[in-house]
């Protein structure tokens, strides 16, 4: 379990906390409360599907949580971290070229996923959102943030990849890049073929639990077989173009910045800047975790999420 996290307050900013991962295998949460089928979706709009629940647990009345997946993902990459949220009302959706969803009809772009995200919650009705999310998923929640920040009650980013400096940073933009010159069938194999998101992951998993990296595993691949290669490539070059850091300083809601010490895309220094950006801003460091710590810990993730849902 985590060490206790306080909340992020009104005069906060860029505090960094360090908590220690736990080396014990991953802690099963278990569900309280009715979930719906997770292969059938709560419904579309415009294109996007999305799923609605309930989690169970008790806890204070808090404005529904809105999660967003990671780069070539789907909204079940972040489901085990959702469940695991006490007494809440949860959106999760495929962002358009992932999953379930159909692409976009313009560029997928981080600030056009971001108005794709307001047009969504304005068809479900909802006022003010707790926004989660993870990696590409953190990069549009900021975005959006920025772009609409009185809908944010809240707003946590995980692992967010908002930085292009480094070997690591110049070579995975660099190979995206090949994949938007290849013609769509070389691109998916470029992409999103076995060995690709193998390969991928490989590079970003730090949990030596073989239940968990397998896991991950199937779950990647099964979702590439459904990302189109246009989309991923896209909105990953985008990420160039996005000036991130002055974007941030529109956001008034507060945040809470969260990676892992051993995350090669999007480290502690990434985070120091970032908070810098952010007025209500703190920073929390996962010792020993990587890209992917939400995702091989939910439950974990889960702890240091719930304490800046509003």
């Amino acid at each position: 379990m985590c060490d206790a996290v306080p909340p992020v307050a009104d005069d906060d900013r860029s505090v960094t906390y360090i908590i220690e991962s736990p080396a014990s295998p991953r802690v099963i949460v278990p569900l309280r409360g009715a979930v719906p089928p997770l292969d059938t979706p709560a419904g579309v709009a415009d294109g996007v599907r999305y799923w609605r629940y309930r989690t169970g647990g008790a806890g204070p009345r808090r404005d529904p949580v809105v999660l967003l997946h990671g780069l070539g993902g789907d909204h079940l990459g972040l489901r085990d971290l959702g469940r695991a949220l006490p007494g809440v009302d949860v959106v999760e959706l495929d962002l358009p070229g992932f999953g379930e969803s159909d692409l976009l009809t313009g560029q997928h772009t981080v600030i056009n996923y971001a108005r794709m995200l307001e047009g969504l919650r304005v068809r479900l009705g909802l006022g003010s959102i707790n926004l989660v999310g993870h990696s590409l998923g953190a990069d549009i929640a900021l975005v959006y943030a920025s772009l609409y920040p009185r809908r944010i009650a809240a707003l946590t980013l995980l692992n967010p990849i908002v930085d292009g400096a480094g070997p690591a940073a110049w070579l995975t933009r660099a190979y995206f890049r090949i994949g938007t010159w290849l013609p769509a069938a070389l691109a998916r194999v470029w992409l999103l073929s076995r060995l690709a998101v193998y390969l991928g992951d490989i590079f970003v998993l730090t949990t030596k639990d073989r239940t968990i990296r397998k896991r991950i595993l199937n779950e990647d691949y099964r979702a590439a077989a459904a990302t189109r290669p246009r989309a991923i490539s896209e909105v990953y070059l985008s990420l160039v173009k996005t000036p991130f850091h002055e974007l941030a300083r529109q956001i008034v809601a507060p945040t809470l910045l969260v990676t892992g010490s051993r995350d090669s895309l999007a480290g502690p220094s990434t985070l120091r800047a970032l908070g810098a950006s952010i007025a209500r801003s703190q920073e929390i460091v996962i010792n020993g975790a990587g890209h992917l710590w939400a995702v091989e810990e939910p439950a974990e993730a889960a702890e240091v999420v719930t304490r800046n849902l509003r």
